[in-house]
Protein backbone atom coordinates (compact mmCIF):
# COMPACT_ATOMS: atom_id res chain seq x y z
CA UNK A 1 0.00 0.00 0.00
CA UNK A 2 1.34 3.80 -0.97
CA UNK A 3 1.75 5.53 2.41
CA UNK A 4 2.95 8.55 1.33
CA UNK A 5 0.75 11.24 -0.24
CA UNK A 6 2.61 12.37 -2.86
CA UNK A 7 2.70 9.28 -4.37
CA UNK A 8 -0.66 8.35 -3.92
CA UNK A 9 -2.18 11.15 -5.28
CA UNK A 10 0.34 10.66 -8.96
CA UNK A 11 -1.05 7.15 -8.67
CA UNK A 12 -4.41 8.25 -8.52
CA UNK A 13 -4.20 10.84 -11.39
CA UNK A 14 -1.77 8.39 -13.44
CA UNK A 15 -5.04 5.60 -13.30
CA UNK A 16 -7.25 8.86 -14.42
CA UNK A 17 -5.61 9.12 -17.46
CA UNK A 18 -5.42 5.65 -18.30
CA UNK A 19 -9.11 5.42 -18.15
CA UNK A 20 -9.12 8.78 -20.28
CA UNK A 21 -7.35 6.75 -22.69
CA UNK A 22 -9.02 3.82 -22.90
CA UNK A 23 -12.87 5.29 -22.95
CA UNK A 24 -13.56 5.71 -26.66
CA UNK A 25 -14.40 10.31 -27.19
CA UNK A 26 -17.70 10.62 -27.68
CA UNK A 27 -17.63 12.14 -32.06
CA UNK A 28 -17.76 15.78 -32.10
CA UNK A 29 -21.19 16.97 -33.75
CA UNK A 30 -21.38 17.36 -37.12
CA UNK A 31 -22.20 20.90 -38.95
CA UNK A 32 -25.63 21.03 -40.00
CA UNK A 33 -27.13 23.57 -42.76
CA UNK A 34 -24.32 24.48 -44.19
CA UNK A 35 -24.72 26.15 -47.82
CA UNK A 36 -23.61 23.35 -49.91
CA UNK A 37 -26.10 20.58 -47.59
CA UNK A 38 -28.66 20.44 -50.54
CA UNK A 39 -30.97 18.22 -50.20
CA UNK A 40 -33.12 17.60 -53.44
CA UNK A 41 -36.04 16.07 -52.92
CA UNK A 42 -38.18 16.00 -55.65
CA UNK A 43 -38.37 18.23 -59.06
CA UNK A 44 -40.00 20.75 -57.00
CA UNK A 45 -38.88 20.78 -53.01
CA UNK A 46 -35.45 21.00 -52.20
CA UNK A 47 -34.20 21.38 -48.49
CA UNK A 48 -31.71 23.79 -47.98
CA UNK A 49 -30.43 25.31 -44.03
CA UNK A 50 -33.13 23.30 -42.49
CA UNK A 51 -36.35 24.72 -45.11
CA UNK A 52 -37.95 23.11 -47.74
CA UNK A 53 -38.55 25.07 -50.65
CA UNK A 54 -42.61 25.50 -51.71
CA UNK A 55 -43.29 23.97 -48.42
CA UNK A 56 -41.52 26.01 -45.43
CA UNK A 57 -43.51 29.02 -44.66
CA UNK A 58 -41.65 32.69 -43.41
CA UNK A 59 -42.83 31.81 -39.69
CA UNK A 60 -40.83 29.08 -40.16
CA UNK A 61 -38.06 30.61 -41.25
CA UNK A 62 -37.83 32.99 -38.62
CA UNK A 63 -37.98 30.12 -36.18
CA UNK A 64 -35.13 28.21 -37.84
CA UNK A 65 -32.82 31.58 -38.04
CA UNK A 66 -34.14 32.97 -35.10
CA UNK A 67 -34.45 36.57 -36.25
CA UNK A 68 -37.38 38.27 -37.47
CA UNK A 69 -37.43 39.19 -40.95
CA UNK A 70 -38.20 42.78 -42.57
CA UNK A 71 -40.89 42.23 -45.31
CA UNK A 72 -41.77 43.93 -47.98
CA UNK A 73 -43.21 44.02 -51.72
CA UNK A 74 -41.57 45.09 -54.80
CA UNK A 75 -43.06 46.73 -57.98
CA UNK A 76 -41.09 47.32 -61.16
CA UNK A 77 -41.22 49.49 -63.44
CA UNK A 78 -43.04 46.74 -65.73
CA UNK A 79 -45.81 46.27 -62.82
CA UNK A 80 -43.92 42.73 -62.09
CA UNK A 81 -44.53 42.77 -57.74
CA UNK A 82 -42.97 39.91 -55.45
CA UNK A 83 -42.74 39.95 -51.78
CA UNK A 84 -39.31 39.35 -50.20
CA UNK A 85 -38.25 38.71 -46.46
CA UNK A 86 -34.47 40.17 -45.62
CA UNK A 87 -32.47 38.83 -42.79
CA UNK A 88 -29.83 41.13 -41.89
CA UNK A 89 -27.83 38.76 -39.81
CA UNK A 90 -28.23 34.94 -39.59
CA UNK A 91 -25.31 32.70 -37.88
CA UNK A 92 -25.75 28.92 -39.04
CA UNK A 93 -22.99 26.59 -37.90
CA UNK A 94 -20.67 29.14 -37.19
CA UNK A 95 -21.83 30.88 -40.62
CA UNK A 96 -22.56 34.66 -40.88
CA UNK A 97 -24.78 35.31 -43.60
CA UNK A 98 -27.46 37.92 -45.07
CA UNK A 99 -30.41 36.24 -45.95
CA UNK A 100 -33.26 37.10 -49.17
CA UNK A 101 -36.40 35.01 -49.25
CA UNK A 102 -38.95 35.37 -52.01
CA UNK A 103 -42.82 34.67 -51.12
CA UNK A 104 -44.32 31.99 -52.91
CA UNK A 105 -47.62 34.39 -53.75
CA UNK A 106 -49.64 34.42 -57.07
CA UNK A 107 -50.55 38.00 -58.97
CA UNK A 108 -54.18 37.15 -57.23
CA UNK A 109 -52.61 37.04 -54.16
CA UNK A 110 -50.25 40.00 -54.77
CA UNK A 111 -52.37 42.83 -56.12
CA UNK A 112 -54.53 42.99 -52.89
CA UNK A 113 -51.33 43.12 -50.84
CA UNK A 114 -50.06 46.08 -53.50
CA UNK A 115 -53.59 47.84 -52.99
CA UNK A 116 -53.71 48.01 -48.71
CA UNK A 117 -49.98 49.27 -48.84
CA UNK A 118 -49.38 51.51 -45.59
CA UNK A 119 -46.36 53.29 -47.82
CA UNK A 120 -45.04 53.64 -51.24
CA UNK A 121 -41.29 54.33 -51.68
CA UNK A 122 -39.73 54.85 -54.74
CA UNK A 123 -35.75 52.93 -55.59
CA UNK A 124 -35.51 54.62 -58.63
CA UNK A 125 -35.52 53.32 -62.34
CA UNK A 126 -38.97 52.62 -61.81
CA UNK A 127 -38.76 50.48 -58.87
CA UNK A 128 -40.64 50.66 -55.69
CA UNK A 129 -40.63 49.60 -52.38
CA UNK A 130 -44.12 48.89 -50.26
CA UNK A 131 -45.05 48.85 -46.92
CA UNK A 132 -47.44 45.79 -46.39
CA UNK A 133 -50.00 46.81 -43.77
CA UNK A 134 -50.26 45.14 -40.73
CA UNK A 135 -53.10 42.86 -41.72
CA UNK A 136 -51.48 41.67 -44.44
CA UNK A 137 -48.28 40.64 -42.42
CA UNK A 138 -50.19 37.30 -41.09
CA UNK A 139 -50.68 35.80 -44.67
CA UNK A 140 -47.25 36.43 -45.13
CA UNK A 141 -46.12 34.33 -42.31
CA UNK A 142 -48.03 31.32 -43.56
CA UNK A 143 -46.84 31.67 -47.09
CA UNK A 144 -44.31 29.36 -48.70
CA UNK A 145 -40.86 30.18 -49.57
CA UNK A 146 -40.19 29.98 -53.20
CA UNK A 147 -35.86 30.92 -53.15
CA UNK A 148 -33.42 31.46 -50.86
CA UNK A 149 -30.64 34.03 -51.44
CA UNK A 150 -27.43 33.63 -49.33
CA UNK A 151 -25.04 36.55 -48.89
CA UNK A 152 -22.13 35.03 -46.76
CA UNK A 153 -19.64 37.63 -45.37
CA UNK A 154 -17.05 35.59 -45.38
CA UNK A 155 -15.53 35.45 -49.20
CA UNK A 156 -15.90 32.22 -50.83
CA UNK A 157 -13.39 31.93 -53.49
CA UNK A 158 -13.46 29.71 -56.98
CA UNK A 159 -11.31 26.70 -55.43
CA UNK A 160 -13.37 26.46 -52.38
CA UNK A 161 -16.91 26.32 -53.91
CA UNK A 162 -15.73 23.87 -56.48
CA UNK A 163 -14.54 21.99 -53.06
CA UNK A 164 -17.53 22.24 -51.64
CA UNK A 165 -20.29 22.15 -54.62
CA UNK A 166 -18.46 20.34 -57.62
CA UNK A 167 -17.61 22.20 -61.03
CA UNK A 168 -20.84 23.54 -61.98
CA UNK A 169 -22.60 22.54 -64.91
CA UNK A 170 -22.38 25.99 -66.88
CA UNK A 171 -20.53 28.88 -66.04
CA UNK A 172 -21.82 32.07 -68.25
CA UNK A 173 -20.52 35.73 -67.79
CA UNK A 174 -23.53 38.41 -66.89
CA UNK A 175 -22.55 40.80 -69.54
CA UNK A 176 -19.48 41.67 -71.17
CA UNK A 177 -18.69 44.84 -69.31
CA UNK A 178 -18.95 43.21 -65.77
CA UNK A 179 -16.86 40.55 -64.63
CA UNK A 180 -19.62 38.73 -62.60
CA UNK A 181 -19.94 34.90 -63.60
CA UNK A 182 -22.80 32.68 -63.07
CA UNK A 183 -21.92 29.39 -61.99
CA UNK A 184 -24.76 27.16 -62.37
CA UNK A 185 -25.87 24.09 -60.63
CA UNK A 186 -29.22 23.08 -62.23
CA UNK A 187 -29.36 19.96 -60.55
CA UNK A 188 -29.33 21.54 -57.20
CA UNK A 189 -31.47 24.72 -58.11
CA UNK A 190 -28.30 26.89 -57.76
CA UNK A 191 -27.15 29.81 -58.99
CA UNK A 192 -23.83 31.10 -57.76
CA UNK A 193 -22.34 34.79 -58.61
CA UNK A 194 -18.81 35.30 -58.60
CA UNK A 195 -17.59 39.00 -58.44
CA UNK A 196 -14.28 39.99 -58.17
CA UNK A 197 -15.94 43.72 -56.32
CA UNK A 198 -18.06 41.53 -54.13
CA UNK A 199 -18.97 39.01 -52.17
CA UNK A 200 -20.27 36.14 -53.39
CA UNK A 201 -24.26 35.65 -53.86
CA UNK A 202 -26.04 32.07 -53.62
CA UNK A 203 -29.15 31.93 -55.21
CA UNK A 204 -31.43 28.78 -54.53
CA UNK A 205 -34.72 27.78 -56.00
CA UNK A 206 -36.86 24.70 -56.96
CA UNK A 207 -35.62 22.49 -59.95
CA UNK A 208 -38.70 23.46 -61.58
CA UNK A 209 -37.88 27.35 -61.36
CA UNK A 210 -34.18 26.90 -62.36
CA UNK A 211 -34.85 28.18 -65.78
CA UNK A 212 -36.76 30.85 -64.84
CA UNK A 213 -33.91 32.27 -63.01
CA UNK A 214 -31.26 32.09 -65.57
CA UNK A 215 -33.81 33.18 -68.02
CA UNK A 216 -32.15 37.11 -67.94
CA UNK A 217 -28.45 35.73 -68.45
CA UNK A 218 -29.78 34.22 -71.70
CA UNK A 219 -28.47 36.40 -74.96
Amino acid sequence: MLKNPLLLAMGITLLALLIGFLIPGQPKEQAINLPWQIQVIDNNHSKIFGLTLNQSTLAQAQQQFNAQAEVSLFSDANGMKGVEAYFDEVTLSGLKAKFLLTMALSEAQLTPLYNHGARIASMGSGRHKITLAWQDIDLINKTPIASITYLPKTHLDAPLIVARFGQPAQKIKENSELPDEHWLYPDKGLDIILSEKHKEVLQYVSHDDFAKLIAPLKP
